[in-house]
C-alpha cells in the first residue's frame, strides 16, 4: 500500500444547510493503494480485527495490513475462479472468514461473527448460521428474505441478536435457536446494506438504505419503534457506531461519495467530507475506536481520525505513526 494524494474540498448540499456540520474532518491520515478492490454495492470486503490487522478482500486474495507497523501480509489466495465478496474478523481477532459461494447457491455477500457463531448471507437470499468449532456445514438457516442479503450485524448483548438487511428493502431481526424472525422492519424504500447496533443502548439499531431511500433510521428493536429518521441526500452504504461516544459514522455513494458523522439519538450531523471520487462502499472501525478506514472503487483505502479513542493504550498517538507499504 502506498501513500497518495489528498481530497478535494467538501461541499454540503444546499438542502442540508439545516444540518450544518460543527466539526471539520481534515484530509485522511493515509491513502493506501488497494488494486483490485471491488466496486459492488453488495460486497462487504473490509474489516478491522481486535488484534489491529485490517483485512481486505482484493480479487481472489485476502490481504492484511497492520496499522502500527505498516506490515502487509497476503493471508491466502483462492484457487477458485471467484473473487472474495465478503470478509469478517472474529470478536477476538484470531479468525478471519472470507465469502465465496461455499454453502450458498450464489456468492456470499455478507459475514458476521458472534463468538464461535458465523452468519453468512448471499445473493440467494439465504442466511446460514455456522458454529466454527463444528464440522457441520451449518446449524441453522434463515429464509425470510426474498432477495439478496446486503448486510449482517450482531448486537452487543450477552445473548446477541442478528440484524439482516436485504435487497427486498427489509430489515429482519433474528435470535439464534429460532428459525422465524424475531422482528421485521420493512419501511425502507431501497436495499439495506448499512446496519449498526449501539454499544451504549443494546436495543438500538441504526439502518441506512440505497439510492431510492437515502435515509438513516434509528430503531428500538425491542418494541419495533422508529425513534428518528433523517434524509441524507445520498445512497447510504455503511454505518458504524462509536464505542467512546454516542455518535455514528456513515459513508455514502450516489450522489456525494461522502463520510459523515451524526450525534445520537437526535441524528444531527456534526461532520462531513467528500471521502473518495466514487461510492464509499466499504468501512471498518479500528480496535482503538478512534480511526475508520474507508474503501471505494478508486482502488484506495483511506484512514480518517473521527472519534475519541476508547483505549488508553492508544492515547499517545502511536496508532497514527504507521508507515504505508505497497500491497502488490
Amino acid at each position: 500500500m502506498s501513500c497518495r494524494g489528498t481530497l478535494r474540498s467538501p461541499g454540503a448540499k444546499q438542502h442540508l444547510k439545516s444540518a450544518t456540520p460543527t466539526r471539520v474532518l481534515k484530509k485522511p491520515l493515509r491513502v493506501l493503494d488497494a488494486p483490485g478492490i471491488t466496486d459492488d454495492f453488495y460486497s462487504n470486503i473490509l474489516d478491522w480485527s481486535a488484534t489491529d490487522w485490517a483485512a481486505v478482500g482484493l480479487q481472489k486474495a485476502v490481504w492484511l495490513w497492520h496499522s502500527r507497523t505498516g506490515k502487509v501480509t497476503r493471508l491466502f489466495e483462492s484457487c477458485l475462479d471467484e473473487c472474495v465478496m465478503s470478509v469478517a474478523c472474529s470478536n477476538a481477532g484470531k479468525k478471519i472468514a472470507a465469502g465465496f459461494v461455499s454453502g450458498h447457491s450464489f456468492c456470499t455477500t455478507a459475514l458476521a461473527f458472534s463468538g464461535n457463531l458465523l452468519a453468512s448471507g448471499a445473493k440467494d437470499s439465504k442466511i446460514l448460521l455456522r458454529d466454527v468449532r463444528c464440522p457441520a456445514h451449518f446449524v441453522a438457516r434463515f429464509t425470510a428474505h426474498r432477495s439478496a442479503i446486503c448486510g449482517l450485524k450482531w448486537s452487543h448483548e450477552v445473548d446477541p441478536k442478528l440484524a439482516s438487511g436485504g435487497n427486498d428493502n427489509k430489515i429482519i431481526i433474528w435470535k439464534p435457536g429460532y428459525c422465524e424472525p424475531f422482528r421485521e422492519l420493512p419501511i425502507h424504500r431501497s436495499a439495506i446494506k448499512a446496519l449498526a447496533w449501539s454499544p451504549h443502548h443494546y436495543s438500538q439499531l441504526v439502518t441506512g438504505a440505497g439510492t431510492r431511500d437515502k435515509r438513516i433510521r434509528l430503531w428500538n428493536v425491542s418494541t419495533g419503534a422508529l425513534l428518528k429518521s433523517v434524509e441524507t441526500s445520498s445512497q447510504v452504504c455503511n454505518l458504524t457506531w462509536s464505542r467512546s461516544c454516542n455518535e455514528i459514522v456513515s459513508t455514502h455513494g450516489f450522489t456525494d461519495n461522502s463520510l459523515q458523522v451524526w450525534k445520537c439519538p437526535s441524528l444531527t450531523r456534526v461532520a462531513y467530507t467528500v471521502a473518495h471520487p466514487g461510492r464509499v462502499l466499504h468501512l471498518a472501525l479500528s480496535p482503538c475506536g478512534r480511526l475508520v478506514m474507508t474503501g471505494a472503487g478508486d482502488q484506495t483505502l483511506r484512514l480518517w481520525d473521527v472519534f475519541p479513542s476508547d483505549r488508553a493504550s492508544f492515547a499517545n498517538g502511536r496508532l497514527l505513526n504507521h508507515t504505508c507499504n505497497q500491497l502488490r
